[in-house]
């Protein structure tokens, strides 16, 4: 069954004609996953324990120039603050600069997409993939299966993860691992940024760089062995591996 929230399209009808919603609350035992999209806003996202999973929109709304979009369908919660179409001859005629706030438990699985605006996650525990034009990510204990992509956003924050992919165009990545991986993998590509990785001082790595330009340093010897492999490839930006208490 389909739970539509909220589709806000209001076409030619001007603000003053229409009430507009802009918060929405739903049950948590219906949500397994949140998807949220944005063409310019932020989207921040928290770990608040309770019944519901909340989301109200934030930023630069106008109904003029955004389509908003929440709804709840086979278990996934869709969020989305879309530009419309461009009218000629308009002045002020900008896209959508909306986003938006979300709290929910922790254990929903996030698929996350800005044009321009920045992403903030706090401590899921399902995994995420999360994609950025040009915003930053930041990551506040996100943990699970973990890709992340940004063209030119700088990356950073504290995870855990056995399975973690992250490119960057032109952005700087410094993630740091809130505990010793015991197996799996990473995978932190950059063109022209600076990468800085973090893991506990006890840790066991098996390390292997690329590098075009610039400079590659480490805390940990490396060890071919270790089950949990550190790929790490760079076009033009230093790379740093460190110990953390």
């Amino acid at each position: 069954m389909k739970y539509l929230a909220m589709m806000l399209f209001l076409g030619g009808i001007s603000c003053s004609a229409a009430e507009i919603q802009k918060n929405w609350e739903f049950k948590s035992g219906d949500v397994s996953a949140i998807q949220a999209e944005t063409d310019a806003g932020d989207i921040k996202i928290n770990v608040v324990s309770g019944p519901s999973v909340k989301a109200g929109v934030t930023g630069d709304y106008s109904p003029d120039k955004c389509e908003i979009t929440a709804e709840l369908s086979g278990g996934t919660l869709y969020l989305k603050a879309k530009g419309k179409e461009k009218k000629k001859y308009i002045w002020n005629n900008a896209g959508c600069k909306a986003g938006f706030t979300i709290e929910s438990s922790a254990e929903k699985k996030l698929e996350i997409k800005t044009g321009s605006g920045g992403v903030y996650v706090s401590s899921f525990v399902a995994g995420a993939s999360i994609s950025a034009g040009a915003g930053t990510i930041k990551l506040a204990g996100l943990s699970g299966a973990i890709n992340l992509t940004s063209g030119a956003g700088k990356i950073s924050g504290y995870l855990y993860s056995e399975k973690f992919d992250c490119k960057s165009g032109a952005g700087d990545i410094a993630v740091n691992w809130l505990a010793s991986p015991k197996s799996g993998s990473a995978s932190i590509t950059t063109g022209a940024g600076r990468v800085s990785a973090g893991f506990p001082k006890d840790s066991k790595l098996n390390i292997s760089h690329k590098s075009g330009i610039g400079s590659f340093d480490s805390d940990f010897a490396g060890d071919p062995a270790a089950p949990f492999k550190l790929d790490i490839k760079t076009g033009a930006g230093s790379v740093k591996i460190k110990k953390i208490q």
